[in-house]
């Protein structure tokens, strides 16, 4: 497998300014989903190989349903459902299998104990089970071309009449998106940065401006990409770090109390308050990253970009 090249590509650039959204609307759900087409059978088959599979697996599988979700008012609305439906099933299965990945990884350097050990032990077996919806998923999508059932359905209705959406240029259509994109994402701005539902709301809100830009950056000037993004990235990148420490405290609690292991329950309560000291350090360097005149200082920088003309 080490020969392969991968088709996975951030940004959709094989498109120009003056052509029909709804043709690139169709070019660039293609690619994405041809993204998930390549990880697919490497995260099913070839997961020991590299772990790393796996995760770009559920990045592909996100910037696929962003795609379809971004263009959603050029595709039938039964065939979108069902395509958003299997690419989100492929997501969960690679979901479940990377935080296995991400807490072998981490606990691997921790375990320093016989706890430690037995509970790393546990969650290797979690992992191995993990594989099972995987390699499902991959016989379901790939091996019986399910997925490109569902697309050909969803892209073949793509009917490009003369009405003022379908006729749009993409400039046109790009800047009304990305403009509904950064408004909901100043919207979702929380008013205090410890409150971890607003925190969320945050993210979620980021992640999707995110993937929009790197949709939709061929039709704006080069800073969108080289300046405006990496702040986003950048922003994404944090509060991930603080996701993570409220998820694994959520799963360790969880798992505490399902645990009829006396030693197990301890070793999972040293795990939740150390999350907890990590939680309150992201938090920390968060708040001091993310302050009102760099709050400011990138609506400024989108307001050019998304102004009415």
């Amino acid at each position: 497998m080490s020969d392969r090249k991968s088709t996975c590509q951030r940004w959709i650039c094989d498109v120009a300014k003056d052509d029909r959204a709804c043709d690139v609307a169709v070019r660039t759900i293609r690619q994405r989903l041809r993204e998930v087409e390549y990880y697919l059978p490497l995260a099913a088959n070839h997961a020991d190989d590299d772990i790393e599979y796996v995760h770009q697996l559920r990045v592909a599988t996100r910037r696929a349903v962003a795609a379809v979700e971004l263009y959603k008012e050029f595709l039938p609305k039964k065939p979108r459902k069902a395509l958003c439906r299997e690419l989100k099933q492929i997501r969960r299965a690679a979901g479940t299998a990377r935080d296995c990945d991400v807490l072998i990884q981490r606990q691997a350097d921790q375990a320093d104990s016989r706890s430690a050990e037995r509970f790393l032990k546990d969650v290797r077996k979690k992992r191995r089970d993990a594989q099972s919806p995987l390699e499902e998923a991959f016989c379901v999508a790939v091996e019986q071309k399910t997925l490109l059932r569902l697309a050909d359905q969803a892209l073949v209705c793509v009917s490009c009449g003369e009405d003022s959406t379908r006729s749009a240029s993409f400039l046109r259509w790009a800047r009304r998106r990305l403009r509904q994109r950064v408004r909901a994402f100043f919207e979702a701005e929380p008013h205090q940065l410890d409150d971890l539902d607003s925190l969320h709301r945050f993210r979620i809100r980021g992640k999707d401006l995110r993937y929009a830009i790197e949709l939709l950056a061929a039709a704006f000037p080069d800073s969108l990409r080289t300046e405006s993004y990496p702040l986003v990235e950048h922003l994404q990148e944090r509060l991930g770090t603080v996701n993570d420490h409220a998820v694994a405290i959520d799963r360790f609690r969880k798992w505490r109390a399902d645990s009829k292991k006396a030693n197990r329950r301890k070793h999972l309560r040293k795990l939740i308050k150390r999350e907890r000291e990590q939680l309150a350090e992201a938090l920390w360097q968060f708040a001091r990253w993310w302050t009102p005149r760099r709050s400011k200082q990138v609506q400024q920088r989108f307001r050019c970009y998304v102004r009415r003309k």
